[in-house]
This record gives structure tokens, sequence and C-alpha cells, in this order.
């Protein structure tokens, strides 16, 4: 069974099956949540990733609240989130959130060399305003944004080898609560979609992130 981190600011728990639901606060405090009563971010993240997954693929989703509703926190919260994923043993790592201070940088390079040597698999959404941010940037993580050159199939980009493309299609379409949502074309919404990718790959096979890596250029349309 395959375990999947949502490190975001919650998920409704209405809306989406989780097997934990944890919150970090501001001192660093975790404990168990009940989740978000709105349509929040991390909802939609996880919303894609389990619309995504394919029926043979055996896993469990669980919501590491590390920022608030407006998408606020401290790298120290994430860093703790990353750690309890670390702890739990959640094998696959979603952050669609990330920081673009040089300050940052290596407070959680540390906490994301430790998860890659313990085997975790991290997929971080690149900055939507084409920023270099952290953790997307960093070469042990797996990079995803948004890109009109992927309308055929995942892309990889040549100048950073852990970074893939894909496009805005009927995969980011999501149904809540019999309301049909149309995804903005964000890096943010790319970065789930590619951990459902990631999760079918580790169903058929227990691989290291760089082995994750060579198996999705294999697969790339400019490959």
């Amino acid at each position: 069974m395959l375990n999947i981190a949502i490190v975001d600011d919650g998920i409704n728990l209405k809306h989406v099956k989780v097997t934990t639901s944890i919150m970090v606060d501001s001192s660093l405090k975790s404990k168990q949540w009940r989740g978000t009563k709105s349509i929040s971010h991390g909802t939609l993240c996880a919303k894609i990733i389990e619309k995504n997954l394919s029926n043979n693929v055996n896993a469990y989703l669980h919501s590491i609240k590390v920022v608030n509703c407006n998408g606020k926190g401290t790298i120290a919260q994430l860093c703790k989130g990353i750690d309890i994923c670390i702890k739990n043993k959640y094998k696959l790592i979603n952050i669609s959130l990330g920081s673009v201070k040089e300050s940052d940088m290596e407070k959680l390079k540390s906490v994301i060399d430790r998860a890659i040597s313990y085997g975790h698999i991290i997929i971080a959404a690149d900055s939507n305003e084409q920023l270099v941010s952290y953790p997307s940037h960093f070469e042990n993580v797996i990079a995803a944004r948004f890109t009109a050159k992927a309308v055929k199939g995942l892309y990889c980009y040549k100048s950073r080898k852990s970074a893939f493309g894909l496009h805005h299609d009927s995969h980011w379409n999501l149904e809540l609560g019999g309301e049909r949502i149309g995804m903005p074309p964000a890096n943010s919404f790319a970065a789930p979609l590619l951990t459902a990718q990631v999760a079918k790959i580790l169903c058929n096979e227990d691989c290291n992130v760089f082995k994750v890596i060579q198996l999705l250029k294999k697969g790339c349309v400019n490959n």
C-alpha cells in the first residue's frame, strides 16, 4: 500500500477521503485535525491526485497542514511537515508550495536531503511567477509546472534534469459537491497530477527518486 502525503493548507474531509489529517501550528506543535470546511488549495490538490489514480493503485492519502487558508506559514512549519512524513513513512510527498527566499534554502535542503535518504519521493510545484523556488529547484526533488509544450504528453526540461511540464486538460477539471470546477493552469495544480503519475510507477516498482526521474523521462514527448 502506497502512502501519499499532501503538505498544504489542509483538506476538506467531506470531499476527499484521507487516512490521516495533521496540523502543524505556528509553535511547531502537531496534532490531529478535523480538516477545513472550505474548498481549500490542499483539497483541490488532493482531489486531483484522487481523480487521476488508476483503480489498480492502492494508496492512502494523508493531509499535513503547514500553512493557513491564505497560504501563509513559516519555513519551520514546512520542515516540520516533511519531518512528519519521514516519521510516518509517507513514501510520496506532494508539496504545492515553497519559498523564494535564499535564506530558507539551507534549512529546507537539510530536511529534504534526509527525506530522500530514507527513500521518500517529493513532487514540488515551481513558482507561478517563474522565480527560483524551493524545494522544487533542488535536484533531488521532482519539479512540476504548467506548459503548453506538454499538450501531447509529459514534457521534460533539458536545463533541469528533474523538472517536468504538464498541460492543462480535462485531467485537472474536478467535481466537488455536485459543482464542476475548472482548474486554472497553475504550477501548484500540475504537481498533484504528476504525483498521481509517480504513484502509478511506485505501485509497480519500489524505486528511489533518481530511478523515478529516469522512468518519467522515458515517457516524455520530447525525449
